[in-house]
């Protein structure tokens, strides 16, 4: 979380809305850790990931970790 997280301040309006490093799956093959963060929109998220701070640290990311990362819309509902 250290792209996110900056002296314990999520940047950019960011909230985490999930962050767990153990787990439990009960359906396919999730990798280990997930964090889940909101902002206030798309162009707010990808704000961040474009932004000095995140690409700082997104190297250091990409080639320690193994992963995806993904900005949703979240608004959309699905008809049951």
């Amino acid at each position: 979380m250290n792209t996110l997280v900056i002296a314990g301040r999520v940047l950019y309006g960011g909230r985490i809305l999930a962050a767990d490093r153990s787990l439990k799956p009960v359906e396919g093959r999730p990798l280990p850790v997930i964090v889940i963060v909101e902002f206030e929109s798309v162009e707010v998220a990808q704000r961040w990931y474009d932004s000095l701070e995140n690409t700082a640290v997104k190297g250091h990311r990409t080639s320690t970790t193994e992963g995806w990362l993904a900005i949703a819309d979240g608004s959309e509902t699905l008809a049951e």
